[in-house]
């Protein structure tokens, strides 16, 4: 072989080599993969301390939201207990209220005793309670009333005695003489003799006596003389 055809197929072989194509083995990573790889291990090892300590704020805020929801139950129960002792002494103090008020009320509606001249005899109330509540009529019944004691007025206080007792037709005089000492009452036999008694309960201080029966042509229906004793 000539030294020209030796050197063609150096050049041949030379470009074929060039030519040939760099094969990469399934198990190689170039380099820049193989730098990420480590960048993403080392990374990885820093972000575990912060997972960690992620981990540890968690535990130590669990005491404490437990202290927190133990703090709340307890402010709730003391408003609850707070709330109910209020209930109780405003239900205590309004029960005792409307108790007072029930008493109040039957008290206001007992009725009061009283006391008539028939009951408590003797006393002032019963001769002037007798004097001033009129038994029956005594308005239509005319009543001369004639002073005969000798004691001036006797006849205006016998009077006033009279109409307190109902009797309000009455007009008042001097007697013929002065020396009654009894009053006497004279009276139309048509006058009922319940009458006398009526006149008897209002003039009490006075002695009285009933005298003769008047005429039916009287003008006046009762004659009342005043005389000087009292009782």
């Amino acid at each position: 072989m000539s030294d020209d055809e030796k050197k063609d197929k150096r050049v041949k072989i030379k470009v074929e080599e060039e030519s040939v194509p760099t094969e990469v083995l399934p198990d190689e990573k170039p380099a820049e993969e193989v730098k990420t790889t480590e960048e993403s291990i080392e990374s990885a090892k820093e972000e575990a301390p912060k997972e960690e300590k992620t981990e540890e704020k968690v535990e130590k805020s669990a005491p404490e939201n437990k202290e927190k929801t133990s703090f709340f139950i307890l402010f709730i129960s003391f408003l609850i207990g707070l709330l109910l002792g209020a209930g109780l002494i405003g239900g205590f103090f309004y029960y005792r209220q409307k108790v007072e008020n029930v008493a109040t009320s039957e008290a206001s509606l007992t009725p009061i005793p009283t006391y008539s001249a028939e009951t408590v005899e003797g006393s002032p109330e019963a001769s002037a309670s007798a004097s001033t509540k009129p038994s029956a009529d005594f308005s239509k019944y005319s009543v001369q009333i004639l002073n005969g004691s000798g004691i001036a007025g006797e006849a205006g206080k016998v009077e006033t005695l009279l109409k307190g007792a109902g009797f309000s037709k009455t007009t008042t005089g001097n007697a013929k003489a002065y020396d009654y000492e009894e009053t006497e009452v004279a009276m139309k036999e048509s006058v009922s003799s319940s009458i006398f008694d009526e006149i008897s309960s209002a003039l009490s201080k006075y002695s009285l006596k009933e005298a003769d029966t008047l005429s039916s042509s009287s003008s006046y229906d009762v004659v009342i003389t005043v005389g000087s004793t009292k009782k």
